[in-house]
Formats: C-alpha cells, structure tokens, sequence
C-alpha cells in the first residue's frame, strides 16, 4: 500500500497527540485509545491503570475510518491480528515515536515493520479449591490439570519478567487449563525501546503493556473457541464436556498469556500478561480425562483418525459432529427441543442434497442404522420418518418432542457418526466428490434391498455399515 500517495495522510499522523491540546481542544476530535484496567499487585491489592487517549485533527479525505481501515489492511498483510482497539493502541504507541518529524508515514512503517513472529502459552488458572488434585483431562491443545508449576516457572522466567517471583508461588496446585504453544504475529516493541533507548517517555512502558492485553484478550476469545472445537468430537460420542461457558465466569479466576522468544539486542525476551475475572461453580465428571483419552486412542487406532485432515469427507465428519455437540450442550442446558432439533439438522446437512426429499434421507440413514437397532429396514424406515414428523410438529407447531424419540434419535446419529468413521478408510471415498459418492453407494443398496435383490456384507461393509452376525 503506497501510504505516501494518500492526500493529507501526512498532516493527520502529524495532529496526532496523547496530551490534551487546551486551549486549542474544540479543534480537535478524540478516541479512547486504551481501557483503564485494574492491576493487581503482590498483595492482592487492586489499583486502577488510568487509560489513555489520543486527540487528532480531520482533514480532507482523511478520517479516523481512514487510518483505522489503512492499518487494519497493513496488519492482516502481516499476519497480525486486528481489532479497532488494538489500532487505537498501536497509534498511541506511534505518539511516542520520537522522530516522527522526520517523517509521520515513514514512522508509522517502521513500527509495523518491527511486526515478528514468536510464540504465545495461555494458561487460564482456576481459584483454588478444597480438593484441588484431579486426574488430567487433555484433548486437542489443552490440557486441564493442576498447574505445571516448574513449566510455568521456566516460562515466565525465559520471558525476563518476575511474574512467577512476585505471585506464583499462590498459583501452587490450583487446577489450570494450559494451551500448547502457537506461533503469534506482534510488534517488537523491545526492539523499538532498544533503537530509540533514553529518547522515549517512561510512560510508553505502560502503554506497551496494554498493547499485549488487547493482544491477549483476542487470544483468549480464541482460545474459548478452540476449548470447545476440540471437545466436539467427544461431546458427539456423549462423553461429556468441560463447559467453557461456565469456566468464564468463575470469579478470581485468571487469564495469563505468555508471549516468548522475542528477539532484541541479540537476546530472547518476552512479555507475561495477565488479568483477573473479578462465584460460580461448575463440576467436571471425575473420569472425563480417562474417557476423553480412551476414546482418543480408539479413534487413532481403529478409524486412523486423531484430527481433522483437509480430504473433504473429514470436513464433512467435522461439521457433523459439530452440530452433534450442540445437541448434546443444549440437553445439558435442558433444552429438549432444541437438542432434538440439532441432531436432525446434522443429519440433514450431511444426506440432504438437491434431489433429495425427506423420504431419501429417511432411507439413507435407515440403511446404515437398522442393523445396530435390530430391526428391518422397513420397520426401521418408520421409526426415522415419525422423528421426521416430530421434527415439523415443533419447527411448525411448537409441539415438544416426545422423550424416547430423543433417545432413538441419539443412538441413530452416534452410529450414522461411527459409519462416517468407517467408511472414510476406504479410498474411493478420498476424493473431492467422496459424499456424492457414499450418498450414491448408500441409494444403490438402499434400492437392490427395496427390490428384493441380495445384497452382500461387503457392499454393506464399504459404505460404512455395521454389519452384525
């Protein structure tokens, strides 16, 4: 983007200014360039982080839109991550920039060419409790557990910062939930201080650290997400879950990010962020860790899946399960209808195509069920178009669906979910159209067994069938 080329771009970084201009204000627009924060000191006592603003002058074809939008683009060229108040923040920080007579554009690039890659540890660290030893539960990037004192230890230390001297020691055998490390794009404000050393203003220190709370608040968004993705698979087997929603709300808890191997003067550095939520409970099922491991394993060794490859059936299985964990959330939250609802709508995005009606759905899914119920495929057939019909009486009519429905239609989306699992090992459904295919194979069968025609355990075997003897 050719910064230089936009008229008045000059003049607006030029008017930018963290002190209040009086008497000359009524000339001059104003953001909140960063939130006041409560900081807690080793003595558990709180005291408020004042935040801070920038005053700014608008000219012809330049607004604060303008600058907002300018950044935004410049940061996700660089792989950084964008909110509007962390552009607030990092025009702050380019206030402190002490040549910027030089020239405002090129001060402004010369902070975002600083922008590197390092690597980023989250750990969020529950209050402690009377019985604080439990089993670990890890699935995905996560792992709950009590607090890996010495990793944690080694990691603040590496980072240069006396986090764990002043307060970790408190955080000894609290349950925590650590993330493995990612790779995060940040701007080297160490080495911006070290070019610019005995020219900045000792308050930019401050600053710089509220920059990286930004940062880390949209990090731990992320990471709530993430907790959850990576419990779908198992929350789709019902095996329970650790419900994020609850967890954020428990008073006292904190929120650390580590961000790490941050290179300046030839030496590593980094940063340790943390905040506090300022009670609720939630209880986690005592042998969750060991079902989640278990079931992690036989995932592994029987179907050779642990994740998620980009082949499209395994994206069709991730959005499957996805929808199969929100119904089991909403059965959790007692919402009966809407748990019902969501695991028809799994089945409908995954057999649901523009031919189809609900009678082929019905068929389909009948075909690779009625074995595990140990019925015909006629009588099984009934029992899927009654749910059917129960699905339309809430969506239409706001009739509750009656229980033992919710109970048939958990059992058929669990093993329609173990078909998917089988038959993704066979290699004709590997390619780019491999649903299209299941889908057709499933409606060969579906129809040689509607005309009577013998069908044997293989073609039932590919399509990912169960075949019980």
């Amino acid at each position: 983007m050719d910064l230089e080329k936009i008229k008045n771009l000059e003049s607006f970084l030029e008017s930018m200014t963290r002190k209040n201009p009086y008497p000359y204000s009524s000339e001059y627009s104003v953001v909140i360039a960063t939130q006041s924060v409560n900081a807690i000191n080793q003595d558990n006592k709180t005291s408020v982080l004042q935040g801070s603003k920038i005053w700014y002058k608008e000219f012809d074809g330049v607004r604060m839109e303008t600058i907002e939008r300018i950044i935004e683009g410049l940061l996700i060229e660089k792989k950084h991550k964008v909110s509007t108040m962390l552009i607030y923040n990092i025009l702050l920080l380019f206030t402190y920039h002490p040549d910027r007579n030089k020239g405002q554009v090129t001060a402004l690039r010369e902070i975002l060419n600083l922008i590197v890659s390092v690597s980023v540890c989250q750990y969020y660290v529950l209050p402690s409790s009377d019985d604080s030893n439990i089993n670990p539960i890890i699935f995905g990037d996560f792992t709950f557990s009590n607090l890996d004192r010495n990793q944690f230890k080694y990691r603040c230390e590496k980072a240069k910062s006396d986090f764990y001297d002043l307060y970790g020691e408190k955080h000894i055998g609290k349950i925590a939930i650590q993330r493995n490390p990612f790779t995060s794009n940040i701007i080297n404000w160490h080495q911006f201080v070290s070019i610019y050393k005995g020219r900045l203003a000792s308050s930019m220190t401050q600053d710089i650290l509220l920059y990286f709370e930004t940062l880390s608040d949209i990090y731990f968004t992320e990471f709530w997400d993430k907790f959850l993705n990576d419990q779908h698979i198992y929350i789709a087997f019902g095996l329970g879950y650790i419900d994020e929603r609850f967890l954020q709300k428990i008073i006292l808890s904190q929120k650390i990010s580590i961000f790490l191997d941050i290179i300046a003067d030839g030496a590593k550095k980094g940063y340790v962020v943390p905040s506090q939520n300022r009670t609720m409970t939630t209880e986690i099922y005592h042998e969750l860790g060991k079902n989640f491991e278990d079931h992690f394993l036989a995932l592994k060794k029987k179907y050779n899946i642990s994740s998620f490859p980009q082949l499209p059936i395994h994206q069709t299985i991730k959005t499957y399960i996805e929808f199969n964990s929100k119904a089991y959330r909403y059965l959790n939250d007692e919402r009966i209808d809407e748990g019902f609802l969501h695991f028809v709508i799994s089945l409908d995005l995954l057999f649901l195509d523009k031919i189809s009606i609900s009678q082929s759905i019905s068929n389909r899914v009948a075909l690779l069920t009625y074995n595990k119920f140990k019925k015909n495929l006629k009588d099984h057939k009934g029992i899927i178009s009654k749910i059917y019909d129960s699905r339309s009486k809430y969506v239409h009519r706001g009739i509750s669906v009656p229980r033992y429905q919710l109970e048939d239609l958990k059992k058929i989306c669990l093993e329609v979910l173990y078909c998917l699992l089988r038959a993704q090992l066979n290699k004709r459904y590997h390619d780019d159209d491999a649903i299209e295919k299941w889908k057709k194979d499933i409606d060969f069968v579906v129809s040689a067994m509607e005309a009577e025609k013998q069908i044997n355990d293989i073609e039932l075997i590919n399509i990912g069938v169960d075949v019980i003897k």
